[in-house]
């Protein structure tokens, strides 16, 4: 074998050895590659999967209210706390009864939407219904102090609003429940009484029987609330203003009391925008805002289990 050949050969071979050596590489990342893709893949699609699964609990809600609407001025009468001197002092009578009590309620805060909209609140003297989740941060206890403080109610979302370790089982939902209880309690001095379900009582995520969750809060003398009127904001992209304002306005119309669905986290931007219109308009309607308290007519949903 000449010079050449003997050289051609080794090209040949050492050609041979980039082409296995490269496609060891690649095999071995290639399951690496296919791992960073499906990790971005599945949080993408459990991002959708929240957004239909609000969307639907929407649509369920909704359709329940189009059959209750008939039947709740019948029920009104009986199923409403009779109006206190409080809720309604004797300057009122001269203006004529209200057309409507309705309590404006903030989940999944506090956010950085929470200042805002206390002071919006401030603003018309308005109080309402914070149900917060946990946090440990300085600016986020302040807010628990500052709801309390300018005469709001603060009630209980969970500690850490997430579905699948909540509702895993009536274990873990009261580990849950004890640590934003035990929060509050420290932060505010004050321990906390009411309670809003992460989806509403009317949830299909929970793998426990939600009957069973509202009987350890019955225990536990807390007093849970649904909600009756939504602003359309518990969406990854809430509508704009305009559609807010008129699913609160429209919402609250022919109820004797509407509690009302809305969120004070960043991205709730056109929530905070509608906010002062909500307020005053259904003001010039005759309706009367007050925050949730012990007296008022618990508002729940259909549980199925």
């Amino acid at each position: 074998m000449d010079k050449k050949d003997k050289n051609d050969r080794q090209k040949r071979v050492q050609f041979i050895k980039n082409v296995i050596i490269g496609s060891v590489l690649f095999l071995l990342l290639l399951p690496t590659l296919l791992c960073i893709i499906l990790f971005f893949k599945i949080g993408k699609l459990d991002k959708e999967i929240e957004r239909l699964r609000y969307l639907k609990l929407n649509t369920v809600y909704a359709a329940e209210q189009s059959y209750k609407v008939s039947q709740m001025e019948k029920a009104i009468n009986s199923t409403i706390v009779a109006p206190s001197e409080e809720d309604y002092p004797d300057t009122d009578e001269a203006e004529g009864l209200y057309a409507g009590r309705v309590y404006l309620t903030f989940d999944d805060g506090p956010g950085t939407n929470t200042q805002k909209i206390l002071d919006i609140l401030d603003q018309y003297d308005v109080k309402a219904t914070f149900f917060v989740t946990g946090k440990t941060d300085a600016l986020s206890k302040k807010y628990y102090k500052e709801i309390i403080a300018r005469g709001h109610t603060l009630g209980m979302h969970s500690y850490s609003h997430d579905y699948g370790k909540i509702y895993a089982s009536k274990k873990a939902f009261a580990s849950d429940y004890k640590k934003i209880s035990s929060l509050l309690t420290d932060v505010t001095g004050e321990k906390p009484w009411v309670y809003r379900f992460p989806g509403g009582s009317s949830n299909t995520v929970s793998k426990v029987d939600m009957r069973k969750l509202i009987d350890f809060l019955d225990e536990e003398n807390v007093i849970y609330y649904d909600w009756n009127v939504q602003c359309g904001d518990a969406v990854s992209v809430p509508p704009d203003k305009a559609t807010i304002y008129k699913n609160v306005v429209n919402g609250v119309k022919g109820l004797g009391e509407s509690v009302v669905l809305m969120h004070d986290l960043p991205e709730k931007k056109s929530t905070v925008e509608a906010l002062p219109k909500i307020i005053k308009d259904l003001k010039k309607g005759n309706y009367k805002f007050l925050p949730i308290t012990k007296n008022t007519d618990p508002v729940h949903h259909l549980v199925s289990r």
